[in-house]
This record gives C-alpha cells, structure tokens and sequence, in this order.
C-alpha cells in the first residue's frame, strides 16, 4: 500500500487486493483486473456491473472468497468513508471497525461502515 496513488494500478482496489494476495496467497482479481486510469472510467465500470457491490461480489466471490457480515483481520472490505472520493473504498479488515486503506502518499487507517465484505473459503 506505500507510495503515491495512481488509478487503476495503484489505488484502494488493486492494493487491497495485492495485499491480500500477499497475505492468503490468494488473488481477488484472479479474473483480471478492471482496466481504467481515471476516476471516471472506473465509475463506469461499476454501473456498467450493476453498482460498485454487484461489481464486488461478483469480481471477489468468482475469485473464490465469501461475503461475511464479520470480517476479520485480512479480510477484504468495501467501506464508506468520507475519506475516499465517491465515499467508498477497498480496505483490509485490521481489527473490529478499523481498516488499512490506500491513501493518496500511502497507507491510512479509517474507519467506516461495511457496504460488503469478503473473507478466503
């Protein structure tokens, strides 16, 4: 999650997930990653898919995770946030209500509530 953000290779999606392929061994974009470089393009991405939680299930439980309504530590998170522009990010679960988050320099820890959550089978 270190260094500077930079949409669609290095942003709260593709680092939580590099991280939880880090952490499990596991990747949650198994089945390719989305292809954008701009906040605009990834939003239509999403509503193309049915909304960013339609996108996320599908994307996460294709890869082989499961939604939990109590992730814990590692788990893969989509939160809101007044923090992230659109008021949602991806995050990893770091303990109950606290997440790791991709900031603009690096690594924020947020809190916010759950929109989904996706834990390894």
């Amino acid at each position: 999650m270190a260094g500077r953000l930079q949409r669609g290779t290095h942003d709260c999606l593709t680092a939580a997930c590099a991280t939880s392929l880090a952490l499990w061994g596991r990747d949650p974009l198994a089945g390719g990653p989305p292809r954008y470089r701009t906040f605009t393009a990834a939003q239509r991405i999403i509503r193309a898919a049915g909304g960013i939680l339609a996108w996320s299930r599908q994307t996460f439980e294709g890869a082989g995770m499961r939604l939990t309504d109590t992730p814990g530590p590692g788990d893969l998170a989509l939160i809101e946030t007044s923090r992230a522009k659109g008021g949602a990010t991806y995050a990893l679960c770091i303990g109950t209500g606290e997440y790791a988050a991709k900031a603009t320099d690096g690594l924020a820890i947020v809190q916010g509530e759950i929109i989904g959550a996706w834990a390894w089978e």
